[in-house]
């Protein structure tokens, strides 16, 4: 065999051998969290902790959520929409898991009891607003999108208690929104995205952890065409304030195809 077939060889192999592991880079589990003698370690659905000293496992915990990736085209392949836990962060004696699909999960570092997180009812939540809360007091920024970029939305944030309530009291008390929103305004925000139409509706799809920073809020757009009056839809979804320095909104239409791409809105930096 000449010396160029043994190259040409070598190099497909090499290509192969390439492709194999930047895949398994995609699911790769989290790095082991250690702790003094305790490591914390998990594998797709379940997590563990064991005694380094001992090697002795401590105990283990199956983590119920779902297996696939919301959103994401089934006819891809299974490695490509696995939902597994993506980190792991000790709080104290609290240990806090997320999965791939944003979702967060608390256990006790010692007994491994998944603990009951209670949720915002504003996270993943629609509602049609009175036009009136849109206003300055919210700081919002405003996109253009659709034919034309004919169409307008306000997104941005809510990052306290006050700002909070003078909303919901704007909103009006048809959209049923709380005075005590249930946020934990240290550690949380609530993220918003109003369409500036009386028509059309939005709807949450799903919210991407942040990566250097940056997290994504996808929303569905709706081309339904009810009369509103004097309200606006709107998309309320609370998300943790650590890692996070800007958001980027993106959105998916009813008239979008199987597998298309979310179509990017705007991008809002926390204060």
């Amino acid at each position: 065999m000449n010396k160029i077939n043994q190259t040409s060889i070598l190099a497909l192999v090499l290509f192969a051998l390439s492709g194999v592991s930047s895949v398994w880079a995609k699911i790769a589990d989290p790095k082991p969290l250690i702790d003094g003698n305790v490591r914390y370690e998990s594998h797709r659905h379940t997590v563990w902790a064991t005694d380094i000293s001992k090697n002795e496992v401590l105990w283990k915990t199956k983590i119920p959520m779902a297996e696939y990736i919301k959103g994401v085209d089934s006819r891809l392949e299974r490695d490509a929409r696995w939902n597994i836990i993506s980190s792991l962060k000790l709080e104290g004696k609290i240990l806090v898991i997320k999965n791939s699909m944003g979702e967060t999960f608390n256990l006790d570092s010692v007994t491994g009891k998944l603990l009951k997180k209670p949720v915002s009812v504003l996270t993943e939540r629609s509602v049609l607003i009175h036009r009136a809360a849109v206003d300055k007091s919210i700081n919002p920024k405003e996109f253009s999108a659709g034919l034309l970029s004919g169409t307008k939305f306000a997104a941005g944030m809510i990052g306290d208690q006050k700002m909070w309530q003078t909303f919901a009291t704007k909103a009006g008390t048809k959209t049923g929104l709380p005075m005590d929103s249930g946020v934990d305004w240290e550690r949380q925000v609530v993220l918003y995205v109003v369409l500036k139409v009386n028509s059309n509706g939005i709807s949450f799809r799903k919210w991407i952890e942040p990566e250097k920073g940056v997290g994504e809020l996808v929303f569905n757009w709706s081309g339904i065409e009810p009369y509103y009056g004097d309200r606006y839809p709107a998309l309320l979804h609370v998300v943790e304030r650590a890692d996070l320095e800007s958001v980027q909104f993106s959105y998916r239409t009813d008239r979008g195809r199987v597998g298309e791409r979310p179509r990017k809105l705007g991008t809002i930096d926390l204060e």
